[in-house]
């Protein structure tokens, strides 16, 4: 009975064995990507990414109007804190507003500001210039005076204005007669 079951077991042993005829199976490629489709990807994404960036900015027109109303307040608020008057001007051949505080508080010429304590310079913002002449005085009530005299309030029609143009749009810049600084 030994020799039976071996010879029963060698046969069911041919029978499972494969065949070498039959052709072999390819097995399907993975689902996943490779690193050469990954970097095409993010390298596609980052130059739409910056594309769109690009036309978010705002223009520079209106980052230089910004700057130079809060310019224009922190002149204000330094005559309030000094106690003393200070003139914000805007020499168009250098391209630059200039901050000035006046030697005491009596006096209230223009023409009489001392040397400048802070600057903003056009320059700065690409495309941004201006031909106008702009010159103010604040009072250290915070009332803003005319220029060149400083004895006269503003206009109160027109106030004082600087118009700043660049490559898209042109900006203005005002101080009213009451002291509010916006721009339009």
């Amino acid at each position: 009975m030994a020799r039976t079951f071996s010879k029963t077991h060698e046969t069911q042993h041919e029978v499972r064995r494969p065949s070498t005829s039959l052709p072999r199976v390819m097995t399907a490629p993975s689902d996943g990507m490779t690193v050469i489709e990954v970097v095409i990807t993010l390298a596609i994404l980052s130059i739409l990414m910056t594309m769109g960036v690009m036309n978010f900015r705002p223009p520079a027109e209106r980052l230089a109007a910004n700057a130079v109303q809060s310019f224009i307040q922190q002149g204000r608020f330094d005559a309030i804190k000094t106690n003393r008057p200070v003139v914000i001007s805007f020499d168009s051949q250098a391209g630059e507003f200039a901050m000035a505080r006046m030697a005491d508080s009596t006096t209230t010429g223009c023409a009489s500001a001392g040397a400048p304590t802070r600057r903003l310079n056009l320059a700065e913002y690409r495309g941004v210039a201006s031909q106008d002449t702009f010159s103010v005085l604040w009072l250290p009530t915070g009332q803003p005076r005319a220029c060149p005299t400083g004895a006269a309030p503003l206009d109160i029609s027109q106030g004082a204005a600087i118009v700043l143009t660049g490559s898209r749009t042109a900006m203005t810049v005002a101080v009213g007669a009451g002291g509010e600084v916006v721009v339009q």
